[in-house]
């Protein structure tokens, strides 16, 4: 006797449900949190806003604060996966400068055609000013990487003699004005005097940000 062929689904089909109102929490969750911040947010809001009910807040997460954290965490996974492109770039065997190049012109790229929904940037800044933790989890989670590998690539060419703390300092001011251009773009682009075209052009402007940051490349390429 064999039995019932539905019986396996079952759990599949609940555990299904229980992932989609954990995932609606977390949207919920940054969407709240980046607009009210986290000693504003209500997690009484939070739970009607997503559909999912103040209990699944407790089951999935045990409390505000975890929830908050899962949401930063969530965010330095989109993160991870625009910028995919560029860890990519730097994980080639190309040659160092070369490797630098890709991974600057994916990063323009990234700014210039991938749209974030609203409440990333927003819950972004808001924790990057109030909360050293949740900051951490994205900034350690998404964009250390990127970092260390520009500075690695860039320790491998003559750049090298400027030193390591140089060179670190170059590539955050870079990312420092690559996340300005992404978050606040129209004043971005309009404080730079770049027109709407200028959009279209992801290869000009990596190459102007490669002349004013690592303006020593700019002497190797030639």
């Amino acid at each position: 006797m064999t039995g019932c062929p539905f019986s396996s689904a079952r759990p599949e089909r609940q555990q299904a449900r229980s992932e989609a109102k954990r995932t609606r929490l977390i949207e919920a969750g940054i969407a709240a949190f980046g607009t009210h911040g986290y000693e504003g947010a209500s997690l009484r809001d939070i739970a009607k806003r997503s559909g999912a009910g103040l209990a699944a807040v407790s089951y999935h997460f045990g409390g505000k604060r975890e929830l908050y954290l899962a949401c930063a965490a969530q965010i330095a996974e989109n993160v991870r996966g625009v910028t995919a492109s560029v860890r990519a770039a730097l994980a080639t065997q190309a040659p160092p400068l070369a490797r630098v190049e890709a991974a600057l012109e994916a990063t323009v790229r990234n700014i210039l055609q991938e749209k974030p929904q609203q409440d990333w940037p927003r819950f972004f800044m808001r924790c990057e000013a109030e909360d050293a933790e949740a900051f951490g989890i994205i900034f350690e989670g998404a964009l250390s990487e990127i970092i260390a590998g520009l500075t690695h690539a860039l320790s491998e060419t003559p750049m090298a003699r400027l030193g390591e703390d140089e060179l670190r300092f170059r590539i955050g001011a870079l990312i420092i004005m690559c996340f300005s251009l992404r978050s606040h773009s129209n004043f971005g682009f309009a404080a730079l005097g770049q027109g709407p075209g200028e959009r279209d052009r992801p290869e000009a402007l990596a190459l102007r940000l490669k002349r004013l940051y690592l303006p020593e490349l700019m002497d190797q390429a030639t």
